[in-house]
């Protein structure tokens, strides 16, 4: 079984377990044992930090006695979805599955969606959300300041050197860029393809920045 398994009965005392719950928080055999309550099982695992959030709390969302299901980091930083389910008669099961690599890919997915595959800086969609999100958020009086870069005869160099020159030629300007842009202003969005843009809220509120 790929999930961590624990019963309890109705007064919250442990009934059965299964090995990967040992594995997957290296929990003692004095401490996980027929009968043990969930508390001190809880507190065992805040003790050395592969429970996170208030016990007491936790305690109580279990009283509702519906399904619970709640996703928590690990200080090994996996990540688990544990989802605790009532059954008849009192108590419940309760499930533990880590979803690290799951989460992880759907983080690569969400960062591919929104990033240049060459330079790894955020794409015109991004871009674009941001710079709705910063004019939607504009007051009376306020201004935003739009920077557009453009480089010159990229397509010769293209034509001339090679397209494996002229990507590298892009990731060296999208690099130096950053690093320029990161010690004077705070980006809100980025956009890249043959050429660069990006924006950032004007500091003032009463006239336009000087550039």
């Amino acid at each position: 079984m790929t999930h961590g398994l624990l019963l309890f009965d109705s007064s919250a005392r442990l009934v059965i377990w299964n090995q990967r719950y040992v594995d997957m928080y290296g929990v003692s055999s004095d401490v996980l044992k027929r009968g043990a309550s969930f508390r001190d099982i809880a507190t065992y695992r805040k003790q050395t930090g592969s429970f996170e959030g208030d016990i007491d709390e936790y305690c109580a969302a279990l009283q509702h006695n519906k399904l619970f299901v709640n996703v928590m980091t690990a200080a090994t930083g996996r990540i688990v979805q544990v989802a605790n389910n009532p059954v008849a008669g009192g108590g419940w099961v309760c499930t533990h599955e880590d979803i690290t690599e799951r989460k992880q890919s759907d983080q690569r997915i969400a960062h591919m969606a929104h990033h240049d595959a060459l330079t790894n800086l955020p794409n015109r969609v991004l871009f674009r959300e941001h710079l709705e999100q910063q004019l939607a958020g504009i007051e009376a009086g306020e201004q935003l300041a739009v920077l557009y870069l453009d480089i010159d005869e990229f397509k010769s160099i293209n034509d001339s050197l090679g397209h494996m020159v002229g990507d590298e030629l892009l990731k060296a300007i999208a690099a130096a860029l950053s690093c320029c842009i990161k010690a004077m202003v705070s980006l809100r969005g980025w956009a890249a393809t043959n050429s660069l843009s990006f924006n950032r809220p004007s500091a003032a509120r009463k006239k336009s920045p000087n550039w």
